[in-house]
């Protein structure tokens, strides 16, 4: 599974078969409006970028610490290293990437 979209967050790569170590995906639909593309190396995430539909507050869900920018500023983070918490706005694309 690439996508969790389940209980206010987004889970990236929850479930990533072990025979895909390096991969990249594009247009996943998430709930709350978001569409999400993908990209890993060695089974980890490298690269995503979140398109938020609508203003609100975006969860994300890894298993490695993330950072998120917008138009290359860095974005504040809510939460912890498993699950951020930052504000999106609608048509912003959010980059994350792993530390």
């Amino acid at each position: 599974m690439l996508l969790q979209s389940h209980a206010d967050e987004l889970s990236l790569l929850p479930a990533l078969p072990s025979a895909w170590s390096e991969g990249e995906v594009s247009g996943l639909r998430g709930r709350g409006g978001y569409v999400v593309n993908l990209k890993w190396n060695d089974g980890k995430l490298s690269e995503a970028i979140v398109c938020a539909a609508k203003d609100g507050l975006c969860r994300v869900r890894t298993r490695h610490a993330v950072l998120v920018r917008c138009k290359g500023e860095d974005i504040a983070l809510g939460g912890d290293q498993s699950v951020v918490k930052f504000s999106v706005e609608a048509g912003k694309m959010y980059e994350l990437f792993s530390k």
